[in-house]
This record gives structure tokens, sequence and C-alpha cells, in this order.
């Protein structure tokens, strides 16, 4: 059976979190009112064991579909680019946080009022009459520059741009590339009402 990338990203999904909401009961309730229970209890275990064998058939024939689609998941993520545009996207995100950082960022006071910030806080430190609560014996300076600040705004819309365009390509490439769903698998996948 073919699927498109699309449709299996989707399924992953879905079965992961099927997998993360299957209970194995190791128990049961056995009545005590019942007479043929406290005497012979293998025949009231014997339900039990019988649907924990089969949930766990099934939950571990679930986990081999979900490895199998993981799989060819990979390889058309690999064969057709979309792996690689992944990793362009991952490094544009990166370069945004950075240009967006810069972009907000404080910036570097003109030279005059620079130094009239420093030369106020060193008399400030000079003062032999203050004690306690003396001012810090350093000023913080921003080293952004304006024009940095701005050609950091401008980096932040052109990879932004970039990223939007790589998201478009990932998408059309999941939208028309078929994988291929072992019919066993399938069949499995019909019957959880997942296909």
């Amino acid at each position: 059976m073919k699927i498109t990338l699309k449709r299996a990203l989707k399924l992953r999904k879905e079965l992961e979190a099927l997998l993360q909401k299957i209970e194995l009961p190791t128990s049961v309730a056995v009545s005590l009112l019942i007479e043929d229970n406290v005497t012979n209890p293998e025949a009231a275990i014997k339900p039990g064991t019988e649907a924990l064998v089969k949930r766990i058939d099934n939950y571990l024939g679930l986990s081999q579909t979900l490895a199998a689609l993981r799989t060819e998941i990979a390889k058309a993520n690999v064969t057709h680019g979309v792996e690689a545009t992944l990793a362009q996207a991952a490094h544009h995100v990166r370069a945004m946080t950075i240009y967006k950082k810069l972009s907000s960022a404080g910036v570097t006071p003109v030279a005059e009022q620079l130094k009239a910030e420093l030369a106020f806080s060193h008399q400030s430190l000079q003062n032999k009459e203050l004690g306690y609560g003396r001012p810090d014996r350093s000023v913080n300076v921003s080293v952004v520059l304006p024009e940095l600040r701005d050609k950091a705004a401008e980096q932040y819309t052109t990879w932004k741009r970039s990223l939007e365009a790589l998201e478009d390509q990932r998408t059309g490439t999941n939208a028309s590339v078929q994988i291929e769903i072992a019919e066993g698998d399938a069949e499995l996948l019909r019957q959880q009402g997942l296909i």
C-alpha cells in the first residue's frame, strides 16, 4: 500500500500516541463468591492471561509497524532531500534567533554620551565619602552599533523569507512523495482504524 509522506508523518504521530496509551493489565480480580474460582483458580485466570498475551502481540505488532514506517520515512526524507531541507531550516531558525536578538538589543551610545557617562561613573567611584553603596567599578556598554542593529533586522527578514520558502518546499515534497507500507502493516493499521 502506498501513502504520501505527509500522511506517513501524521500516521507516525498517531501510532506513537496509540502506543503510549496501551495498557497491559497484569492481574485479574478473582471473585471469592464463585466457589469454582476458589477450587479451580486456573479457569478464572486463563481468560486474563489470554487477553494479556493478545495485547502484548498487538503492542509488539504496532511497535514493529511504527519502526517500519519510521524507516520508510527516513529513507524517503534522505532520497528526496527532505532531510537536507530540515537541516537548512534548523540553520535558518538558529540564524534568525541571533539576528532577532541583535535587532532588539540596545545600541552603543554616541561618543559624547558614552564619555560623559563614563566620566560621571568614574567621578562617583573616586568620591571617598561614599562608604557602603559605592558605585560599581565598571559600566556595561552595548557593543551593538546602530548600523549593525539595522543590518540584523534586515537579515532577520531575509532569513525568515528563506525559511518560509524551505517550509513550502518541504510541504510540497511531503505531499508528492509516496512511500510503501507492507500489506501486513497496512492491515494492522486498518484494524486500529488509523487508515
